[in-house]
């Protein structure tokens, strides 16, 4: 699930540009993180990324549902 969320990511980045583009850049450890353990400003930076960025957000909500589920791609 993290290599597709990374996919996704990674798409983002190049379908945006400008500020959203240099926003997502930088943000592969907090996606990839679990939302149990944020990283550091972990927490606050992933709101503001999903709020700006609905792919990204949906993405990441099925990697967690994955993993609460304990199902492994």
């Amino acid at each position: 699930m993290n290599e597709a969320l990374d996919k996704v990511r990674k798409g983002e980045y190049a379908r945006l540009s400008g500020k959203d583009r240099r926003f997502i850049k930088g943000q592969k450890y907090t996606l990839l993180s679990p939302q149990g353990q944020p990283l550091a400003g972990g927490a606050s930076v992933a709101e503001a990324l999903f709020k700006a960025n609905r792919r990204l957000n949906k993405a990441y909500l099925l990697k967690e549902m994955f993993s609460h589920c304990g199902l492994q791609a």
